[in-house]
């Protein structure tokens, strides 16, 4: 939730500055969150039996296709165009 406030931060800001203070603050929330997952990701894997090199590869693909997505909507929607 707090990592998701600190996205909407980035919305109005416009310089290189504040972009950098934007950056700073969420990536001290969202690091802390990556041990935790790779945790649940292990529970998952021993409780549940969870495929755990499979669910990483989808996640992998569907990571790539929102990038590509989001590369695509920028440039569309660039300013200056």
């Amino acid at each position: 939730m707090i990592s998701g406030a600190s996205l909407l931060l980035f919305l109005p800001m416009n310089s290189f500055g504040m972009i950098l203070i934007c950056m700073v603050l969420f990536s001290l929330v969202y690091l802390m969150m990556l041990p935790m997952v790779e945790s649940m990701a292990a529970v998952m894997m021993k409780e549940d039996g969870i495929d755990y090199g499979r669910s990483r590869s989808w996640g992998s693909i569907g990571y790539t296709v929102a990038l590509l997505t989001v590369g695509f909507l920028t440039s569309v929607f660039t300013e200056g165009q």
